[in-house]
């Protein structure tokens, strides 16, 4: 934000004289001797240096000082204000008397020279008359910014009453900087100030600080500028430099991967110095970099026209996801000639590195004339409607917590974007347009709006066909686009876009979006030849709208109906499949038919295959009959339909319980192969979930065989490797075989082995580390937070066997006392189902206490109650045993 000085009058910095009047003789400077030079007029120009002085007296100042008319601000301090500091630095009173009377010493620098490290000076001395006029000013400017972010129309009459409480939350040092009471009221002891002085000048340094590659504007018109020589010596020379006729842009990412990096340039009324036909591109597309630099990173080389102005626009973002860096602002390189204060660049080069904000000066976010090689970014400032993260390193959108009923905030914790309130939208009244440059933004007039189905649901089927020949398709053949999800007008409260730096669009991947102008990012999508992409929205709850995107073999809504009326439609899993679940039928004979009527679709059975029978695939063909379906008992069923050979789909209809009646267990070198399965190793299945699944400890580096079968072989279920598809899940172990399925580990730990058949006819299997943790508040900070240290692991006793395997989880941990806990997955229980503690009944009789040594029986579920742990702080080893939920705890020596 830009701070403004009103009423105060400034100089040039850059003259080592003198003139005032005598009792102001105190002035700092080097020299000995000063020469006194006297002005008649404001403004007249010093006959020596040929600088315009702006000082009524004619009084100028040595380098960094300004000159300052005298008032109250230069009074020292009273003893009402030193009073006021020794109470913020000495609260308890535990100075001595010769401190005290040291502080209190008119005469003394105590209480200038003291260390206010962590004080807010501004609420101990308030403001000074000076601090007060930028605070005026500034909160005019917070005030425009506010109205830019349409919050006088969120909170409509209350907006001046909500602004002034905004406002006044707002710390003083985020707009006005440190405050400068103590640093003038030193000034004014120095010089013996008084109101006797007012309206007579004063040399003053004002506390500025400039980053190391900036210096202090000598006008007195911006704080700290970019000069035309580079302030730090010895930086390397970069790779390329800019031809007559040409300028360089350097970009310096912090971790060096600049996949799907570029520039956007481009010509407006403000700058117009880019060659149109060489250096000018569309967004989205971006142009290629010339080379890269070991210092300062990627660079761009531009052409220039003749007599170019001073001044190009530029963005730099990620064509692939759309992610701006440096600014989300435009930004521009400075182009000018020498004496341009704001845009001077005389090599016409411009450099940017993550870590270092762009130079926003006179309203612009400029690129870096020097290479920032040995630079520091210094203090971080932040903008209105943002403040510094708990690291002091990023500036975040505030949290909001009044927002009106009917709006909510939005940018909340986002690097670098000022939140805001933002109104909710009915999705019964709006309709959503797919806006893109695949689309060429989607005129509402096009055909490009989504079809709503109830409950904030949106879809659309997008066919896209062959490349432009005014676009460069990727290596892989595919062209990234941007887009938004918006209604006809891009209304704030239903134009969505991407949430900064979170997740991006990609085929079978949900993401979360966001509203509001400035918050929501534009999305990026690759899209490949003659494809048709499923756009689906999930704006039941406005607030947290979701966006998934399919690549589907139909440009239709295939339905199932049901003797003659529409039951359902399909939703496309993966793979080519759509799946409709768990469909009620009681026993009868069905007529079946697939269908979407407004896409012209429809398909059914060949003329002599018609009949739909449980696990077995029909083929089916378009236009073809109704299929008849005969259901012996009632249950559930899912239908998938089969495109992944678009010549030849098929139709299955499933059982939803995938393995009926049949209880699974999963059988390997866990227990020897052994016959029976033990009980404890019985798979439990999630009817809402579609998944089967078992935990199982499991010793690291071990190779690890197992099936997946009946109780006792040969009954019904033997199923090895060939009749699942292997996760490939982030976390997910690798798995191998077509018979046996072989795991092994890297951490002696407990698992979990899952079966999922949430989205295929063909069970998902995953094995991935199941986290078991004794969480309270005998550890760390007494958070109850799942700490690593307090994990419960499994762990191997016997050398001999590579493959132990086993239900007892046990750790070695540290505590730090007494207190109370329990036996948990992260999500108490939301993950893995471990939410383990005492029950009611030992609670009330007090027998929830752990006796070292000594089994505890536990009991599951959210209503458990907190285990009791009276032993002092040391070493133990925990130890839980999943077969019989009991757990033991025994002093390690």
């Amino acid at each position: 934000m830009e701070l403004f000085i009103m009423n105060f009058k400034l100089k040039p910095l850059s003259v080592a004289m003198l003139a005032t009047v005598t009792a102001l003789a105190g002035c700092s400077t080097e020299e000995d001797n000063i020469e006194k030079t006297v002005f008649t007029e404001s403004g007249q120009v010093n006959p020596t240096t040929g600088i315009i002085e702006t000082a009524t007296s004619g009084m100028v100042c040595q380098l960094p000082d300004i000159v300052q008319t005298i008032d109250s601000d230069f009074y020292p301090l009273t003893q009402a204000e030193k009073d006021a500091l020794r109470a913020a630095v000495d609260p308890d009173e535990t100075w001595s008397d010769e401190q005290v009377a040291d502080w209190n010493d008119p005469m003394s620098y105590a209480a200038y020279d003291y260390d206010y490290a962590g004080v807010d000076l501004y609420a101990v001395l308030g403001l000074t008359n000076e601090e007060s006029a930028r605070q005026a000013a500034a909160m005019v400017e917070a005030k425009e910014f506010k109205v830019g972010q349409k919050q006088d129309a969120i909170f409509g009459d209350g907006f001046d009453d909500w602004f002034d409480e905004w406002f006044a939350a707002v710390p003083e040092t985020d707009y006005l900087g440190a405050s400068q009471r103590i640093d003038r009221a030193r000034r004014g002891l120095e010089l013996s100030l008084s109101s006797a002085n007012n309206n007579q000048e004063v040399c003053y340094t004002p506390p500025t600080e400039c980053p190391n590659y900036k210096i202090l504007d000598e006008s007195g018109t911006y704080d700290c500028i970019t000069p035309e020589e580079n302030p730090i010596a010895d930086a390397p020379a970069p790779a390329y430099t800019a031809m007559e006729g040409e300028a360089v842009i350097y970009f310096k990412k912090a971790d060096g991967d600049y996949s799907g990096i570029t520039i956007h340039t481009w010509n407006n009324s403000n700058c117009t110095a880019y060659n149109e036909e060489t250096s000018a591109t569309s967004w989205g597309q971006g142009k290629t970099h010339a080379g890269d630099d070991e210092n300062y990173g990627r660079y761009w080389v531009l052409d220039l026209v003749d007599g170019h102005d001073n001044c190009g626009n530029m963005i730099i973002y990620n064509k692939d996801s759309g992610t701006k860096f440096i600014t989300q602002n435009d930004a521009m390189i400075p182009l000018g000639a020498s004496g341009d204060i704001v845009f001077q660049d005389v090599d016409k080069m411009s450099f940017f590195e993550e870590g270092f904000p762009a130079n926003f000066i006179s309203g612009v976010y400029l690129a870096n004339q020097h290479p920032f090689f040995g630079a520091s970014a210094g203090s971080k400032s932040c903008g209105w409607g943002t403040s510094l993260d708990e690291s002091g390193e990023a500036c975040i959108g505030q949290a909001i917590s009044n927002c009106p009923t009917g709006t909510y905030a939005v940018g909340v914790g986002t690097v670098d974007l000022a939140s805001k309130c933002v109104a909710e939208f009915n999705p019964e009244d709006v309709t959503l347009y797919l806006r893109g440059g695949f689309n060429g933004w989607g005129n509402p007039t096009d055909g490009q709006d989504f079809e709503y189905t109830g409950d904030g649901m949106y879809r659309k089927n997008f066919s896209y066909g062959t490349h432009g020949d005014d676009v460069t398709a990727s290596e892989d053949g595919s062209v990234s686009y941007f887009f938004k999800v918006a209604d006809a007008d891009w209304s704030e409260p239903s134009t969505y876009g991407g949430i900064k730096d979170g997740d991006t669009p990609a085929v079978g991947a949900t993401i979360a979006m966001t509203a509001g102008e400035g918050i929501g990012q534009d999305m990026s999508l690759a899209m490949s030849e003659n494809t048709i992409y499923q756009f689906l929205v999930d704006a039941s709850d406005v607030k947290a709208a979701t966006l998934k995107v399919n690549e589907v073999p139909l440009e239709a809504f295939p339905g199932l109906s049901i003797d003659g009326e529409h039951y359902a439609d399909f939703e496309y899993s993966s793979d080519g499949e759509y799946v409709l679940s768990k469909v009620a039928l009681t026993a009868g004979t069905y007529t079946l038919s697939i269908d979407d009527e407004s896409a012209g679709f429809a398909i059914g059975g060949a003329t002599d295959a018609t009949t739909l029978m449980v696990d077995e695939a029909l083929a089916m063909v378009d236009g073809g009959d109704s299929l008849t379906f005969v259901v012996d008992a009632d249950a559930d069923h899912d239908f998938f339909l089969n495109y992944s050979d678009a010549s030849a789909p098929t139709l299955t209809v499933k059982l939803n319980v995938p393995y009926g009646a049949e209880d699974v267990y999963i059988r390997g070198t866990m227990t020897g192969w052994g016959d029976p399965a033990p009980a404890e190793d019985k798979l439990e299945y999630n009817a809402d979930t579609r998944t089967y699944s078992v935990i199982y400890g499991l010793e690291a580096d071990g190779n690890h065989n197992f099936k997946f079968a009946s109780q006792a072989w040969g009954g019904a279920l033997d199923l090895g490797g060939n009749q699942f598809t292997f996760s490939e899940d982030e976390g997910a172990e690798s798995l191998s075989g077509d018979g046996n399925i072989l795991v092994a580990p890297a951490k002696s730990t407990a698992y979990e082995f899952s079966i999922s058949f949430a989205e295929t006819a063909v069970g998902v299997l995953k094995v991935q580390e199941a986290p078991i943790y004794i969480r309270g508040g005998i550890y760390g900070t007494g958070d109850w937070a799942a700490d690593e240290t307090m994990r419960l692991n499994f762990e191997p006793s016997d050398a001999d066997n590579t493959t132990e395997a086993g239900h007892v989880y046990s750790s070695v941990v540290t505590t730090t006392g007494t207190g109370f806990f329990k036996v948990a997955d992260l999500d108490w229980g939301g993950s893995f189902g471990f939410n383990y503690g005492a029950s009611a009944e030992q609670e009330t009789a007090g027998t929830n206490a752990i006796v070292l040594g000594e089994a505890l029986q536990l009991t599951g579920g959210g209503d458990s109650k907190n285990i009791s742990f009276q032993h002092p702080a040391g070493t133990y080893r925990f130890s839980f045993n999943d077969v019989t939920k009991e757990i033991t705890v025994t002093a390690v020596e």
